[in-house]
């Protein structure tokens, strides 16, 4: 049976059944950071009757609990790859949010199939995201819903796109801006938009997916750099294509968008920095031989680029900007409206970035499951899954307001 804690932290024994409908209990599989992130925005809601804490030392579970400070969280031990507790634990709850490692996805994700248990996870290797994809007929006929790349900066900014989109008839344009900013200026936070280093690299390295003139294409990435300003900030900035934003690509192509483009912001002159670093083959998957040792450069590179993941990034940027026939208008007049977003460090929290975003986000997703918002069953990323305009306001609901302007 399930171990649970009260509130005093005193271990109490659940031989009794609980009483509670399982509509009002969520699992959180993982602690930490953006664990307590994600507790603290779904504790907001009385609807939420429990909220499981399941790590694998329970010391980390209950001092999120602690931290917390309301008795509807309740702190376990949970072994993520011990599949049976795992499922007796989701036997009980409606929705199951992993932070586990990514390569437990696709299991967990399947666990919360055959116990009939909406599943949802932030963004991992491809891996993991293909893993859970391939549930789509089990959730399907499960009657539960799969959703992986729940935090901002994948599934979240294509819903932000969609949500614009919404307002217009047809859409000549759409570019979408994405960045994160760190104190230090010869750094490349922007590497903690993406999973990991390795997918960084990748995203170097892999043509960017576009749409020119109605036909959907790729063009390097590291390439066609324009400035780029924000109102309040100093600091010289510039985008720049790379590759993101393929998920979105037949959405797009079903709206006849007529051009798309997804680049990264970053300080000036750091796609020339990057750019350098793929002409000299540091980015190469191909071996070389260094004094009789075989040395793969993106496996260095990986290695070197883990550090910039511990770089605090403290300013996220976000501008996405749609062009077209406005359907709030009698007449068929061509407007453009702005999407933006500019997220400092909250010091009176000392949250990161980061972790704010992506655990409003994922918490968000979460509350629409136990609510029933989200009708489609089967596996799915959010922007087949997530009613778009709901999800921006209940972003809002949730302390991260999306400025929108019309010009």
């Amino acid at each position: 049976m399930i171990e649970q804690l009260n509130g005093s932290m005193d271990t109490i024994s659940s031989s009794a059944p609980l009483q509670l409908r399982r509509e009002e209990k969520i699992l959180l599989i993982g602690a930490g950071e953006m664990g307590e992130a994600i507790v603290g925005q779904l504790i907001q809601h009385r609807e939420i009757d429990t909220i499981y804490v399941a790590a694998r030392e329970l010391t980390s579970a209950r001092n999120l609990a602690q931290q917390i400070g309301d008795q509807r969280v309740v702190p376990m031990q949970l072994d993520p790859t011990a599949l049976r507790a795992v499922r007796e634990v989701m036997d009980d709850c409606a929705v199951a949010i992993s932070l586990a490692p990514y390569f437990l996805s696709g299991s967990l994700a399947e666990a919360a199939v055959e116990t009939k248990t909406h599943f949802c996870t932030l963004s991992g290797e491809d891996t993991a995201l293909q893993a859970q994809l391939a549930l789509d007929r089990a959730a399907k006929e499960a009657g539960v819903t799969i959703i992986p790349n729940c935090d901002l900066f994948n599934g979240g900014i294509g819903l932000l796109a969609l949500a614009a989109m919404e307002k217009f008839t047809h859409i000549n344009s759409l570019q979408i801006n994405l960045g994160l900013l760190a104190q230090q200026e010869n750094g490349l936070p922007i590497c903690q938009i993406f999973s990991s280093p390795r997918a960084f690299i990748r995203a170097c390295t892999t043509p960017a997916p576009v749409i020119r003139r109605g036909n959907a294409g790729t063009v390097n990435s590291l390439t066609e750099v324009e400035p780029i300003s924000f109102t309040g900030l100093s600091s010289q900035l510039e985008r720049f294509n790379i590759a993101r934003g393929t998920a979105l690509l037949p959405l797009l192509t079903n709206r006849k968008v007529e051009n798309f483009a997804y680049k990264v912001v970053a300080r000036r002159r750091c796609c020339a920095k990057l750019k350098a670093l793929v002409d000299l083959g540091l980015f190469d998957e191909e071996p070389v031989q260094i004094d009789g040792q075989e040395v793969i450069p993106a496996e260095l590179m990986v290695k070197l680029l883990h550090d910039q993941f511990y770089m605090v990034p403290n300013l996220l940027l976000i501008r996405i900007t749609v062009q077209g026939i406005y359907n709030h208008t009698a007449a068929q007049e061509t407007k453009t409206l702005i999407f933006e977003l500019i997220l400092c460090h909250d010091q009176s929290t000392d949250q990161r970035v980061i972790v704010r975003v992506n655990g409003a986000a994922i918490a968000v997703i979460a509350l629409m499951l136990v609510r029933g918002k989200i009708k489609e069953h089967g596996a799915l990323i959010p922007e087949l899954a997530v009613p778009a305009s709901y999800f921006v306001t209940e972003l809002k609901n949730h302390g991260i307001t999306i400025a929108q302007r019309m010009v």
